[in-house]
């Protein structure tokens, strides 16, 4: 049966869905992504909008402000609640999806996928970060990778969505998602093989190493084209954090040929352009074929690999992270179809600088953007704990700064 408390929440994220705000937002990401420069380049703040409460969403939505506790109505309240924070509080032009996603059921354990077990050792405190304790080591550990399937539970799924979709009374969508494969082929790497390891292979052993993300990378295709053929893809999976908003081609919703994705190498930073072009970039190619867009992403600088990379296949959504500067990115990426990602230096922005110093940002990196396409962001936040109020702060001056 219905749940009113989230059948009431649910009719208030439809409503602003509806309105004319969320039709003005979708329009300045139509054009950035047509490789168009809008009227005035969108703005967004982004704590992390999946299902997850972490500790960012804790300290936006404390506990005791939640109703349930456990189970999937726990996951539907804490989606809708996060979305209507986000539209009330943040003045931003994100564009905030109705669609509650639930996660599909497990078959075989995502640490098991690859026929080998993956471990981390973790550590005791909340928060604190883990390390990938390596299984293929030798010649004879890579001969036991094993290609992954995509698997599905139907009848747990079909179940898990018939209630979530009762407990709002059909008033907003609810979706099952089952990718559980990143799309790098360099971060399966460092899960399997160790990150010191890699390092060392590219000197001592790049035969190997390139068996290694060739292996990858045959995997992540075929649980990728599996999962098409099931059904299991869904285009607007590729909106939930970086894209916004976009059109996709009617009736092609399932394919991969339609969609974005989200592409990355981020524990390659210590590679040289040379090291990253022989072997990450082949294999960021491969992937990057299956889409109809992809964005990249990488924390690190870019600035020496954007020559490699702004031929990646596909490519329309390019991060520009405050370590990268744009000074190296905007001259390599003139005259093609590409926007930037520009970022805001997320830990200056809530623990160091005032409004004067954010001002200063904000205009500095428009300013170096040029004429390019772009949009303005904040996010990669792993915690606001002592910042009360720098988010609403940014939002408000990064959108006066996108108006001038």
């Amino acid at each position: 049966m219905s749940e009113p408390l989230l059948v009431d929440l649910a009719e208030e994220v439809g409503t602003f869905w509806r309105s004319a705000e969320m039709d003005r937002r979708k329009s300045l990401w139509l054009q950035l992504f047509r490789g168009e420069r809008p009227e005035k380049p969108p703005v967004k703040v982004s704590p992390f909008m999946s299902w997850g409460y972490d500790l960012v969403w804790q300290r936006l939505i404390p506990e005791d402000q939640l109703h349930f506790k456990s189970g999937i109505a726990r996951h539907v309240e804490v989606q809708l609640r996060k979305k209507l924070f986000k539209f009330r509080n943040f003045r931003d032009d994100d564009v905030i999806h109705p669609t509650v996603w639930l996660p599909a059921e497990t078959v075989t354990p995502t640490n098991e996928m690859w026929g080998v077990k993956i471990r981390r050792t973790h550590p005791q405190e909340v928060g604190g970060a883990y390390k990938p304790v390596p299984c293929v080591v030798e010649e004879a550990d890579l001969d036991r990778v094993t290609l992954p399937h995509f698997e599905q539970d139907d009848a747990a799924d079909a179940a898990m969505l018939a209630e979530a979709r009762e407990l709002v009374d059909g008033r907003v969508p609810v979706k099952l998602y089952n990718r559980r494969i990143s799309y790098s082929t360099y971060e399966v790497a460092v899960l399997l093989h160790g990150a010191e390891q890699i390092l060392y292979d590219l000197y001592d052993r790049p035969a190997f190493l390139h068996r290694l993300m060739d292996r990858i990378t045959d995997g992540i295709i075929q649980y990728e084209t599996e999962r098409e053929a099931a059904g299991g893809y869904d285009v607007e999976e590729g909106l939930l954090l970086h894209e916004p908003w976009d059109e996709f081609p009617e009736g092609t919703e399932h394919l991969l040929s339609s969609g974005w994705a989200y592409l990355s190498a981020q524990s390659s930073a210590p590679l040289g352009p040379e090291m990253f072009a022989e072997f990450v970039q082949p294999y960021v190619d491969r992937l990057a074929r299956l889409f109809r867009k992809i964005y990249f992403h990488g924390c690190e600088d870019l600035g020496g690999k954007i020559a490699t990379l702004r031929d990646t296949p596909n490519l329309r959504h390019f991060h520009v992270s405050p370590w990268t500067a744009l000074a190296d990115v905007v001259p390599q990426l003139r005259g093609r179809q590409v926007a930037m990602e520009v970022h805001a230096h997320p830990t200056n922005v809530l623990f160091v600088w005032g409004e004067k110093e954010i001002r200063a940002e904000a205009r500095r990196r428009m300013d170096e953007s040029e004429d390019l396409p772009f949009d303005y962001v904040l996010c990669d936040l792993q915690t606001i704990d002592g910042a009360d109020g720098k988010l609403e702060m940014w939002c408000d001056i990064a959108m006066e700064e996108s108006r001038r």
